[in-house]
């Protein structure tokens, strides 16, 4: 079920970059991915070790440097935020906390009591998405597009064959 779900993601990712432009929901499912990219790349490098190999001998270089690249590309948008915009980043779209404790969790950050309702959180999330997009688009959208989709099309050759 989640090797599934995982692809049908990167599907529904895939079919947005078509327009040409990295929206905020492209950038929400890059963050959403981060573990799964990390997860790759430590793959990668193991078996680089435990062969005693480097990447282009097994042909994985490519991969592993478009990977990395991605992983790069994810932590310039967190430092990039504020703290405050980093907890809302880090808290619900990585680590996928639940609004209601990921508000009580900023409120107690920041020693402020009642000033984020969930609504605000949210609302605050999908303005920072947003300009994480609005940057994208205008920092490089051709080869963040084209590592978003080789990254895609990795991850679906490799579900095709199990």
């Amino acid at each position: 079920y989640y090797r599934a779900s995982l692809f049908k993601a990167e599907a529904l990712f895939y079919m947005d970059l078509e327009n040409g432009m990295v929206s905020k929901n492209d950038v929400l499912r890059l963050f959403r991915q981060l573990h799964l990219i990390e997860a790759e790349r430590k793959k990668i490098q193991a078996v680089c070790v435990l062969m005693e190999k480097n990447p282009d001998e097994i042909g994985n270089a490519n991969r592993l440097k478009d990977l990395e690249c991605l992983a790069g590309i994810i932590e310039i948008w967190r430092l990039m935020l504020a703290e405050e915009d980093r907890f809302i980043v880090d808290r619900h779209i990585i680590e996928q906390i639940d609004w209601r404790r990921g508000t009580v969790e900023y409120v107690q950050k920041w020693n402020r009591e009642n000033c984020r309702s969930e609504s605000t959180l949210k609302r605050k999330q999908s303005n920072i998405l947003q300009s994480l997009a609005n940057y994208s688009n205008k920092a490089c959208p051709h080869h963040l597009q084209r590592l978003i989709t080789d990254f895609s099309d990795g991850r679906k050759q490799k579900g095709s064959g199990s």
